[in-house]
């Protein structure tokens, strides 16, 4: 999901993207909006594909969408799917989360919360951008194929966000589940003969007889 974002005045979009781990802008983006880059030597590994050199690193880029703003450091790096990805690192400083099913993300940090409208990712050309990792150690050797990390930190914190987020869905689906198997509140009686208002009349399924003023049941 996305949201409508602001940077010096320009209309952009940024994707919430719990499976990147940093803030990641595209170069083209970075280049149209007029941000300063600073050099820094780093990797950027998106899944499935190749790790590359990113280009550089924006800091303090004022962002703004809906009634939040501040500032943001982005990476930039060749994407060919959105011009902005907000990752881990955007939503622990802000202490925000995305909200799926109501299309928003709740921000809880920096002095006041407020909700932000989302937007499926459905509504754009592209729909294919996978986990990205970055890290800034230098090598030369070749990169592995695994997901990169920036630091030991960065793993803890994106792996602990993930298993937060597995628990509250484990919860919520085995609420869901007790909740869709609960009886109604006026459950219909197992015993047609009984009578609608909750009264035993079971003794008027047997057939009686007066006699002499009495009334005896017949066996």
């Amino acid at each position: 999901m996305y949201v409508e974002a602001k940077v010096r005045g320009f209309n952009t979009r940024a994707l919430i993207d719990t499976g990147a781990s940093h803030n990641f802008i595209e170069v083209k983006e970075a280049k149209r909006l007029g941000l300063q880059l600073k050099e820094e030597q780093g990797w950027i590994k998106a899944v499935n594909t190749e790790a590359r050199p990113i280009y550089g690193v924006a800091r303090g880029v004022r962002l703004h969408f809906g009634n939040w703003c501040g500032q943001v450091d982005f990476t930039v790096v060749p994407m060919d799917d959105y011009p902005i990805v907000l990752g881990i690192e955007f939503l622990d400083r802000i202490r925000a989360f995305p909200i799926p099913f109501t299309e928003t993300m709740c921000i809880m940090g920096e002095g006041s919360a407020c909700m932000i409208p989302l937007a499926r990712e459905a509504l754009l050309k592209s729909k294919t951008l996978s986990a990205m990792q970055l890290s800034k150690e230098e090598t030369s050797a070749k990169i592995p194929a695994a997901i990169l990390t920036k630091s030991l930190g960065a793993f803890k914190s994106a792996k602990g966000w993930h298993a937060n987020m597995a628990k509250v869905a484990k919860r919520m689906k085995k609420w869901a589940g007790k909740n869709r198997q609960a009886k109604p509140l006026n459950p219909k009686p197992k015993d047609s003969k009984e009578d609608p208002w909750g009264r035993n009349n079971s003794w008027k399924a047997s057939k009686c007889r007066m006699g002499r003023g009495v009334r005896e049941p017949i066996p």
